[in-house]
């Protein structure tokens, strides 16, 4: 009987085992502070935030780096990506390269163009990855190739989704992107990528070790 104090189970080392559900919160981009008062929809957050979104285009955000694999074959390479859809923004975020976290609700301005332009530049990015497809990203797809920095879409989903009306809308701007020779190549991971977007590779084969 411990008349109401907590207790915690000792790890091996003999602290306090980490919390497991934090630790995934984290790793998906979801942890906040549990005794402050920033809920999960809060973006007044610093760029350390695990799990930051912002009205803004986030450039390189800590959140967004921290995990990623250092390859500096990738130096070159700009991954893009919607904040709020966490799956795929952790699945971007383990690459190698430079990060771009986009706002689902933005809209293009004049200025985030020059900045789009500048940063660019400044990575001596040559190449763009976009992971999924929305108008939110649409005008810095248009601003990149209009730089000169060659355009490719990785598709995270699979046709099971298209049961849902917004990924229909989505996947639909995206193949009409790609038509437009926007994109040099776009995959879908799920399927054999040509049956849906043109300008697929042919099926991906896995090197297993020796």
């Amino acid at each position: 009987m411990n008349n109401g104090a907590e207790t915690h189970t000792k790890s091996p080392a003999g602290g306090v085992p980490p919390d497991r559900s934090t630790l995934v919160r984290e790793l998906i981009g979801l942890s906040w502070d549990r005794d402050g008062d920033h809920g999960p929809e809060d973006v007044e957050e610093t760029e350390r935030s695990p799990r930051l979104c912002s009205p803004r285009i986030l450039y390189d955000a800590e959140c967004d780096r921290k995990y990623a694999v250092s390859d500096a074959r990738f130096d070159g390479v700009m991954h893009v990506f919607h904040q709020k859809w966490h799956g795929i923004r952790t699945a971007a975020g383990v690459l190698p390269g430079r990060k771009i976290g986009v706002p689902q609700d933005y809209r293009a301005h004049g200025r985030d163009r020059a900045l789009l332009a500048a940063k660019a530049s400044e990575w001596g990015a040559r190449k763009a990855v976009f992971h999924g497809y929305s108008p939110a990203v649409e005008p810095l797809l248009k601003n990149l190739c209009a730089e000169g920095v060659a355009c490719y879409l990785v598709w995270h989903g699979n046709l099971a989704q298209l049961a849902w009306r917004p990924e229909v809308d989505f996947f639909s701007l995206a193949q009409r992107a790609a038509k437009r020779g926007l994109f040099r190549r776009a995959h879908m991971l799920k399927v054999p990528s040509r049956r849906w977007l043109e300008l697929g590779w042919r099926s991906l084969r896995v090197a297993r070790p020796q």
